[in-house]
Parts: structure tokens; sequence; C-alpha cells
């Protein structure tokens, strides 16, 4: 029963890792044109300009997006692990503490 829960959690998680890497590549796409239709239309001051914002702006995009998925990674390892305890230990479910348990009258 296991295999079946986690499988379609693991797919979704798939699709979602590519189209994360597709909407930042359209970003960066993007930003490349519109530095592109700059220096076109425009000056080299203002292409630079562009040209410099884009890199930035990109290379933020990528660095949160990363961070972000680590972020996830690491709630997703502690959730799995409380799951893991919870299910060890039925009489602590739901995440009671020591103290709660020492509060707890006796049968």
């Amino acid at each position: 029963m296991e295999r079946i829960r986690v499988f379609p959690a693991r797919h979704l998680w798939a699709r979602m890792c590519l189209s994360v890497l597709a909407a930042a590549a359209l970003v960066c796409l993007l930003c490349g044109g519109v530095t592109a239709l700059t220096a076109l239309t425009a000056g080299p001051r203002q292409t630079i300009g562009m040209a410099l914002f884009s890199v930035v702006f990109s290379g933020w995009l990528l660095y949160s997006g990363g961070l972000q998925k680590r972020r996830l990674r690491t709630m997703r390892a502690a959730l799995r692990a409380k799951d893991t305890v919870d299910a060890a230990d039925p009489e602590n479910a739901g995440g009671a503490t020591a103290g709660d348990l020492a509060a707890r009258p006796s049968p």
C-alpha cells in the first residue's frame, strides 16, 4: 500500500521540477530577447544596462530557486522522519514531547 501512495507523489514532484525549470528557462530567454531588442533600438549604454540587469536577475532567479528547492527537501525529510517516529511509537503520535508524556495521567 505504501508503494501506491508514494508513486503519485514522486510523479508529481518530477513534473513540478520540470515545469519550474521550464519557467526559469523561459524567463531567461525573455530577458535575453528584451536585451537583444534593446540593442537594436537603443544606444550602447542602455544595452549594457539591460544586459547587466538580465544577467543579475537570471542569476538571482536560479539561486533563489535552488535555495527554495533545498528548503523543501529538508522539510520533506523532516516530515518523513516525524512520520516514521509516529508510526514506530503510536503512543507518542502527534509529536508529544517528554514533558507532555510526564504530565499525562497514568491509566
